[in-house]
């Protein structure tokens, strides 16, 4: 009889002890303070910072600054007129659009439309507009638009021209209006992405 009583001790130890060891039921969390939750970092946070488990890191943030510059122009008696604009002083002028308007005389003809920029004015770099698009012909003068997206970019204090040709170097006194528009940023940003 006592060998029966061992063994239902042993047994009855042996399931009381695998009940401790046993792992507690799941409960539900609910965090109550929302929206910020604070985390007493004891005994201690490590975070590493490695090929293998990299932290993300937000950038600087740099401000745009929108502008807009506008120009005139008047077709004295040249093929060309060019119309320069300064963007921002000391900082870099990232251009997004440009439009104008501009009258030709009835025989004059449109040879292009260009947005270029320059440290010493020379073309360095730019665009060639799409073809303007007549709106409006009068007795003696043709209307015409032109309003393009571009990316261009202008670094401090390289002016921003805008040139129209014509065919003609008949005087005329024709004039047109130009706007470019778009954001500068601090010359040390390291990025001109939108």
């Amino acid at each position: 009889m006592r060998t029966q009583y061992k063994f239902l001790l042993s047994l009855l130890l042996t399931c009381f002890c695998l009940n401790l060891n046993a792992a507690p039921d799941p409960k539900d969390v609910a965090v109550v303070n929302t929206p910020s939750v604070t985390v007493i970092n004891v005994p201690g946070v490590t975070i590493e910072n490695d090929q293998l488990h990299p932290v993300p890191v937000a950038p600087k943030q740099y401000p745009r600054e929108p502008f807009v510059l506008q120009g005139t122009f008047t077709f004295d008696t040249e093929v060309f007129v060019d119309v320069t604009m300064s963007p921002p002083a000391g900082k870099v002028a990232v251009i997004e659009m440009v439009t104008a308007t501009f009258v030709l005389g009835i025989n004059d003809h449109m040879r292009g439309v260009y947005l270029f920029t320059a440290p010493d004015g020379s073309e360095l770099m730019g665009f060639i507009l799409q073809p303007p698009t007549l709106r409006s012909t009068f007795a003696d003068a043709n209307d015409y638009y032109v309003s393009q997206q571009v990316r261009l970019y202008s670094a401090a204090n390289w002016p921003v021209v805008f040139r129209v040709e014509r065919n003609s170097t008949v005087f005329d006194g024709r004039h047109g209006v130009v706007r470019i528009s778009g954001y500068s940023i601090p010359i040390d940003s390291p990025s001109l992405a939108p």
